[in-house]
């Protein structure tokens, strides 16, 4: 396009010249060719701006993170002219438009339109815009060039991508008796199997029936899964805050999926709004856990929801301080959680914490690294390969 701006003003020199110094029909038909070219393609552009439409269309299905959906895009010209050197650009990275690039050129006959169809993937969990983002205009000479928003952009909704694990990492759950927070070794003994814990064996009922004679574990059941999720948002930038929030909420669904499939009963935690405390939802079963999706897909992240007030709430609340394990998801380390931490440690509660962040290296230190795994995962990572 440069290019071709230094011939037209080498060519419109040349024809200053021509009738300065020879004059005639010829030369001046030249100069005034030459003067009215540059005039004719902005006027070029400005009806290419007015008369050009875009039309999107989607299948009306629900948009799911990384789930393929259809759709294509209509280009129309709506003027008695050819458009040509139209060219397309997308929303990204958000959003992959599949076999399409946006440096292709265009050309549109009078009255008429050219569609296309492929599929579209979302790649974040959120509200955001899809398809095509800006137009291209060139006109005939290739002099100018002017870039526009289009005003015909579609904004959808995209549910969380559900990850199947086949295990989470740090501290194992396998069944309910795992859950178990037995602590206290029971008088009666029961004879002895294998598999038993050979420090638990009752050596004197063992000597006076000649067979080996074991105590089990006795005290309460621990409350199942407690399962705490920072929903505050840390920027006002989406290219920051979505990857981040969306992994976030695909790592609380895949923990909460892992449990349900187990019928090990799970309690989500997390802000709504920092007056009105932390909301609670249970699921008990793989039956509930569609209805735990649907809850979970419309959450809404804030950035009054700050880790200070989630956890100064659930520190004075005594189903999670008696959880048998707790699972936090968070996109950062503060002094709250760590104070949240030590406080499930003190009465002997395992925690594991997935830190959803850029910076892998760092893990911040505790005190009881026996009760408490930190795992790191960063924002564009498959859980199925970091954890599961």
């Amino acid at each position: 396009m440069r290019r071709n701006g230094f011939i037209w003003l080498a060519l419109w020199l040349l024809s200053l010249v021509a009738i300065s110094y020879y004059g005639g029909t010829v030369s001046y038909g030249f100069f005034y060719t030459m003067t009215l070219i540059p005039i004719f393609s902005l006027l070029y552009l400005f009806y290419n701006i007015a008369f050009f439409r875009i039309h999107q269309y989607t299948d009306g299905r629900g948009f799911v993170v990384n789930d393929a959906v259809p759709y294509s895009f209509k280009l129309i010209n709506e003027f008695h002219l050819p458009f040509v050197g139209i060219r397309v650009k997308f929303f990204s990275p958000f959003s992959t438009i599949s076999d399409l690039s946006d440096k292709t050129e265009y050309e549109l006959m009078p009255g008429n339109g050219i569609t296309r169809e492929t599929t579209l993937v979302c790649h974040y969990r959120g509200e955001y815009e899809i398809g095509i983002k800006e137009v291209i205009v060139t006109d005939y000479f290739r002099l100018f060039s002017i870039k526009y928003k289009n005003n015909e952009s579609k904004r959808v909704i995209v549910a969380p991508q559900l990850v199947k694990l086949n295990s989470l990492g740090g501290f194992q759950v396998t069944s309910k008796d795992s859950l178990s927070k037995k602590d206290k070794l029971d008088i009666v003994s029961r004879e002895y199997v294998n598999g038993d814990d050979v420090r638990f064996i009752n050596w004197n009922q063992s000597a006076k029936t000649g067979t080996l004679m074991t105590r089990e574990k006795t005290g309460e059941d621990g409350n199942g899964v407690s399962i705490i999720m920072d929903s505050c948002r840390y920027s006002k930038d989406p290219y920051v805050y979505l990857p981040v929030e969306n992994k976030v909420l695909e790592l609380t669904l895949a923990i909460a999926m892992f449990f349900c499939e187990k019928n090990i009963g799970i309690s989500e935690w997390h802000l709504t709004h920092k007056k009105a405390g932390a909301s609670q939802y249970n699921a008990q079963s793989n039956n509930q856990f569609a209805a735990f999706y649907t809850y979970m897909s419309s959450v809404i992240f804030d950035s009054d929801n700050s880790q200070e007030a989630l956890f100064g709430n659930l520190m004075r609340n005594d189903e999670v301080m008696e959880s048998a394990v707790v699972y936090m998801v968070l996109p950062c380390w503060s002094a709250a959680a760590g104070a949240m931490t030590e406080k499930l440690a003190e009465r002997n509660i395992s925690t594991i914490v997935y830190l959803v962040c850029d910076d892998l290296g760092q893990k911040p230190d505790v005190s009881r690294p026996d009760l408490i795994d930190i795992i790191t995962i960063s924002p564009e990572a498959k859980l199925e390969e970091v954890i599961g």
